[in-house]
């Protein structure tokens, strides 16, 4: 498995482990149907992604003010066919 095949999985993991009890919950207090339950769960995953590359951008972003030589993690990228989670594509 490619380091960004691990990546998506444990983001997948990581975001159903977070987001499951708050639909849950959501759904339970405000009497959901399961339509509005599903339509919530998209767009509070979508959002968690957002947060989640965000944050991926804001960390590569301080470690080249750092001077941390980032050229090695980008030719991993390359290499795993994983596009940059920000700016145009190259």
């Amino acid at each position: 498995m490619s380091e960004h095949d691990e990546l998506v999985r444990n983001m997948f993991t990581a975001a159903a482990a977070d987001l499951r009890p708050l639909l849950n919950e959501a759904g339970e207090q405000l009497d959901l149907t399961v339509g509005q339950v599903m339509g919530l769960g998209h767009f509070l995953s979508t959002a968690w992604v957002a947060g989640a590359k965000a944050g991926q951008a804001e960390m590569m972003a301080q470690a080249i003010e750092q001077g941390v030589d980032v050229r090695p993690r980008l030719a991993r990228r390359d290499d795993d066919g994983e596009a940059p989670p920000y700016g145009p594509p190259a």
